[in-house]
């Protein structure tokens, strides 16, 4: 919470060093509508919807000039500038981009396609980079009406669940940067993370699950929360986590393992026939918990280390398999023969030639507490 009081007090005070610099004076500091995410919907006539979630920054004799009121916008155009400018006829202040935190397709527009989006995002110094790309599956209205967060502005909630949770393996977060990379390269394939609301025990919340997969700007697929921890080892994004396998000793319970580390390294072999595409996986854990009696000794860690590398072998082996018979570069097989074969020449769906070969190492490490459970 202090981290997140601490971004909006900075976000204020750069508009304060701004207006002390020259760029703004002192009034226009005042004067300005600063947006926390940008969400991208398309109506029945494929025109451009655009929500802004936005903080306005005001002074008056009761309030203090570190406090901010939350406007949402809403703006339709058959360009993205265009919806902005008809959204910036209903606040009284300029619409600034230069604060935005996260950047939002619906599941409608993604499955149009958002090339259309693209472009100004790219083009215009007001859109930043650094921010997140999510598409949303369910209906825009719903995150402003029947949403509850820790985080009044949608866009640093986002900002602050990302960075709360992108050591979980099951998190995928991809900022702007990376989309505009990836859209363009291997078989123009780009995952970005999904959002959904889901009920809580009260409430409905925002929650960033599993991805959504787009190939040529539009959705193709998505990609569930199970397969997500699948495509982050592949995808060499595993830093932390859990595994479960059942326990040797009381084969309806299971052991959890607590991932310490994890390290992919990646190589790809073409012969002129088939691509190759070795995946080495490496990964330290640490036996976490165990439910039921476990008496740990160098067989039943021989079992451990085995029956978790075939686990993630096989997991591994079905997510790549799903979207190979899609013709679904998801983990860039192109973008690397590119880089180690430019003159080659794949005639036919890449994927259809391409085989994964995997190496999972798991070491087991300690217990370093307690080593056995009765």
């Amino acid at each position: 919470m202090k981290r997140l009081n601490k971004i909006v007090s900075v976000l204020l005070i750069i508009c304060l060093s701004i207006g002390l610099t020259g760029c703004y004076n002192y009034r226009d500091i005042n004067r300005a509508t600063f947006v926390t995410s940008l969400i991208y919907d398309i109506d029945e006539n494929k025109n451009t919807v655009l929500y802004l979630d936005c903080v306005m920054p005001y002074r008056s004799t009761n309030e203090s000039s570190e406090k901010g009121k939350r406007m949402v916008f809403k703006g339709q155009g058959k360009t993205v500038l265009e919806a902005i400018r008809n959204a910036s006829t209903f606040s009284s202040f300029k619409l600034n981009m230069t604060q935005c935190r996260a950047y939002i397709f619906s599941e409608r527009a993604a499955k149009e396609g958002v090339g259309q989006f693209v472009d100004i995002m790219a083009r215009d110094q007001e859109f930043l980079i650094r921010p997140y790309v999510f598409v949303f599956f369910g209906q825009i209205e719903d995150l402003f009406t029947k949403v509850k967060s820790d985080e009044e502005y949608l866009g640093i909630f986002l900002d602050e669940l990302v960075y709360k949770m992108k050591s979980s393996p099951r998190t995928i977060a991809t900022n702007l940067n990376d989309y505009l990379t990836n859209r363009i390269n291997g078989g123009n394939v780009a995952v970005l993370g999904g959002l959904e609301i889901v009920k809580d025990i009260m409430e409905n919340r925002v929650q960033i699950k599993g991805g959504a997969i787009l190939k040529n700007d539009k959705l193709a697929a998505k990609l569930s929360i199970e397969e997500a921890l699948s495509y982050s080892f592949l995808s060499n994004n595993v830093k932390s986590g859990t595994l479960e396998i059942n326990n040797p000793q009381n084969p309806d319970q299971f052991i959890t393992l607590e991932i310490l580390n994890s390290k992919t390294k990646t190589d790809v072999k073409y012969d002129g026939e088939r691509v190759k595409l070795y995946k080495t996986i490496n990964i330290r854990c640490d036996l976490a918990e165990s439910q039921g009696r476990l008496i740990v000794d160098k067989t039943v860690r021989d079992y451990i280390k085995s029956a978790e590398e075939q686990n993630v072998k096989k997991y591994l082996n079905m997510v790549f398999d799903a979207y190979k018979v899609q013709d679904l570069d998801v983990f860039k097989v192109g973008r690397l023969m590119e880089e180690k074969y430019p003159n080659a020449n794949l005639k036919g769906e890449l994927m259809e030639k391409t085989d994964l070969i995997l190496n999972v190492n798991v070491n087991l490490e300690g217990p370093s507490v307690r080593e056995h459970t009765f």
